[in-house]
């Protein structure tokens, strides 16, 4: 077995991984964590890691491994994580670690601060990035044509319209928190907009520890006007232009497979992107 540091594998982007993680001193020194080699454990194939906290060790299949099992590995071993979100907190949060990484970026404040905050603290996040008053969550991830698990259709009696709003039976703050995040990174990966809502919640964070929070900002200041944000200068952002003609081919693609038009716009991006060197943040 060796520890991490002596890996020769354990440089460049995983390096960068690792620095993207220890923010605030949340992982151990890579000279403390020790990595067992591929044939001391066994286990169904499936299987490509593992982690004992509180020995500070990990099992990887493949050495070196993929970048994101690479994260998630690691998250595990931050400090301060709440036992029942534990695989939560490495499974939606590797992927970001990774984006970070790629993209240079080390975090004003640890990751797992993202599980922490409040539901208001990402609206006006959202608002404060994408410079438009949305009414709430339902409504911000309705324009992209995403809907939680934590949201609902209700009929209107009345009139038998529908709308969409929050289970509040089902699902408590918290849950909704961490769902609303996890759809936030996987936006991130295309929507640079999503990306700078996660870091400037990270930066809020970092500031938390030091000084008392702001008043929170009305969910509709007076005098703001409520203009759509135009989906074409969202994606342009990301170098990806998508023009009213595309737009209307993609919901026409989304309505005939079933499924969001979000997740129509994430593959194509994602396959553009690919052909593009990420650069430094704008």
């Amino acid at each position: 077995m060796f520890k991490l540091c002596e890996l020769p594998w354990f440089d460049g982007l995983y390096k960068s991984i690792y620095d993207v993680l220890s923010v605030e001193g949340k992982l151990p020194h890579p000279c403390d964590i020790t990595i067992l080699p591929p044939d001391a454990v066994e286990v169904r194939e499936t299987v490509q890691a593992a982690t004992w906290v509180d020995a500070r060790t990990i099992w990887f299949r493949h050495q070196p491994p993929s970048y994101t099992t690479f994260a998630h590995e690691l998250i595990h071993l931050v400090s301060g994580k709440p036992v029942e979100f534990e695989e939560a907190y490495a499974y939606n949060l590797a992927a970001f670690a990774v984006l970070l990484a790629e993209r240079g970026i080390v975090p004003p404040a640890s990751v797992v601060r993202l599980f922490e905050v409040s539901l208001s603290e990402i609206m006006d996040a959202i608002r404060e990035v994408y410079r438009y008053p949305f009414k709430d969550i339902v409504e911000y991830f309705e324009y992209f044509g995403i809907i939680p698990a934590f949201v609902v259709f209700k009929e209107n009696p009345l009139d038998d319209s529908w709308k969409l709003e929050i289970d509040w039976q089902r699902y408590n703050e918290k849950t909704i928190v961490v769902a609303t995040v996890a759809e936030l990174v996987g936006m991130a990966e295309y929507d640079e907009f999503a990306l700078d809502v996660l870091l400037k919640l990270l930066e809020r964070a970092s500031r938390s520890s030091t000084s008392a929070p702001s008043k929170p900002q009305s969910s509709n200041p007076s005098g703001s006007e409520r203009r759509r944000p135009n989906q074409a200068v969202l994606h342009q952002k990301v170098g990806v232009y998508l023009d009213e003609e595309t737009m209307r081919q993609i919901a026409e693609l989304a309505e005939a497979y079933g499924i969001s038009y979000s997740a129509v716009v994430r593959l194509a991006v994602r396959e553009l992107y690919k052909k593009i060197k990420p650069g430094g943040r704008g």
